[in-house]
């Protein structure tokens, strides 16, 4: 049997792109998403094997989508495409029960192996990753707070360019409520300027508004 793939990731072409790759090796893609909630209604409807997410999906970013699945379809088995720099993104993935990490500028071969490996109920970090799962591995990582929704889609939208108050009235809270979530989150990721918070959200592959 053919190992069912959904795709979720906002670029279009990228997305032809994965899937044109994936077929021309046997694996079956059953879907394409553009975003998280069409990946949760694509899942639950076609039952895939694994699901391939865009780390920087629009919104709440490839965690949170991770986490959505995972709720909407226990048996979700998620890669996210990802890139390397940052432990502390690896490390919260980890604990998302994210399954594997792709780069797209992995060979061919990388990618074949990650998805044949999640397919098969293992775990998949390429090389390029791998440091960070040995320092958790042998506890010498800083435990990570997790991030809770709110302070993920509030990094998102500061990592796009907006100031609190523009994040605040997009998410529909107060200034003050918006004020505290970047408070707390600034406290968690210890870091003190907006400019340490985008960078943050650059080095965990957050989406970042190109205009």
């Amino acid at each position: 049997m053919p190992i069912r793939v959904l795709l979720a990731d906002h670029h279009l072409f990228v997305r032809h792109g994965i899937r044109l790759l994936l077929e021309n090796h046997g694996i079956d893609v059953v879907g394409e998403a553009g975003d998280t909630s069409q990946a949760v209604v694509l899942a639950a409807r076609t039952r895939p094997c694994l699901v391939l997410v865009d780390a920087a999906l629009p919104h709440l970013g490839g965690l949170e989508a991770a986490r959505q699945l995972r709720s909407a379809f226990k048996d979700a088995r998620i890669i996210l495409i990802a890139v390397a720099g940052d432990d502390r993104f690896v490390v919260e993935a980890l604990r998302t029960n994210v399954c594997g990490f792709v780069q797209t500028t992995d060979p061919v071969d990388e990618w074949l192996l990650a998805i044949r490996n999640v397919s098969q109920g293992g775990i998949h970090v390429g090389a390029a990753m791998a440091e960070a799962v040995r320092g958790l591995v042998h506890g010498r990582q800083r435990p990570l707070e997790p991030l809770s929704p709110r302070e993920r889609q509030l990094l998102q939208l500061v990592a796009e360019g907006k100031t609190t108050r523009e994040a605040g009235a997009a998410l529909g809270i107060a200034f003050k409520t918006a004020e505290y979530y970047r408070t707390r989150l600034m406290r968690k990721l210890n870091v003190h300027s907006t400019a340490g918070l985008v960078r943050y959200a650059l080095q965990a592959n957050f989406q970042t508004a190109t205009g």
